[in-house]
């Protein structure tokens, strides 16, 4: 039962919130020309849409969930140490 709990918490981290701010490259999954900030309006198993400063919708697609928690918690650490 404890193991169960554990996988839900670190799950709860991992995940994309709406709201939640990106900026900069972000690996080139919102485009290759987006450098700027990024706010998530939607968020699915395996995508991400996100409104960049010039108030356009960006949609960001990942082969599955694993993946695009990998690049969430990447790219929260780059905004975190700026």
């Amino acid at each position: 039962m404890t193991l169960s709990i554990k996988i839900v918490r670190v799950r709860v981290k991992t995940m994309c919130k709406i709201g939640e701010v990106f900026e900069g490259y972000c690996n080139g999954f919102f485009g290759s020309d987006n450098y700027g900030k990024k706010m998530v309006e939607g968020v699915g198993t395996d995508w991400i849409v996100a409104r960049d400063a010039s108030n356009t919708l960006c949609l960001a697609t990942f082969k599955n969930r694993k993946q695009k928690d990998l690049y969430v918690r990447s790219w929260r650490e780059t905004v975190s140490s700026n």
